[in-house]
Parts: C-alpha cells; structure tokens; sequence
C-alpha cells in the first residue's frame, strides 16, 4: 500500500503539461484525483477558490497551474518567445 492509496488529492493545473503527467502517475497509486479546471474555478477569483476547496475536500493539493505558458504563447512567433523565455530565465 503506497501513501497515496485512498488519499483524496486534487491538482491544480491538471490538464496541462506538468499537471497530466501527475494525474498519470497518482491514479495507478490508487489516489482519488481531482482535477481542478480553470473554466469551473478559476483559483485567482478567492471566492471561486474557496467554493472549489469546499465542494471537493481533499487531503493534498498539489499546484501545477500557470498562467504562462504552452504552445499557444509560443506559436505567433517562435524566435522571439523562445529568446524573451530564456531572458527571464537566466537573466
């Protein structure tokens, strides 16, 4: 029995890039995983946060949400987004 085994745990980000890719990995360990969606609670509104937190408890809540990011940001053009990311990063 892992420590996840029957933990009530939700993820923040959950369909995204990093968010998947947990939601992946708790499931075969036997977590109950919600998925937070920003369309139905949008965590920068308080009163949303605090409504999602009460109509899903949990036990963990692992944040893997962002507002930046993904291919969308990077589509227009890509030269320029790639440099102003990398900037940001180590400057």
């Amino acid at each position: 029995m892992s420590f996840w085994s029957g933990k009530r745990g939700m993820v923040t980000g959950g369909a995204g890039f990093l968010g998947t890719h947990l939601v992946q990995w708790l499931h075969p360990a036997e977590a109950n995983v919600f998925v937070r969606r920003r369309r139905g609670y949008d965590f920068v509104d308080p009163a949303a946060a605090r409504r999602c937190l009460k109509e899903h408890p949990r036990d963990v809540l692992i944040h893997a949400a962002a507002y930046y990011g993904g291919i969308g940001t990077t589509r227009p053009n890509r030269a320029a987004s790639s440099m102003k990311t990398r900037c940001w990063a180590w400057g």
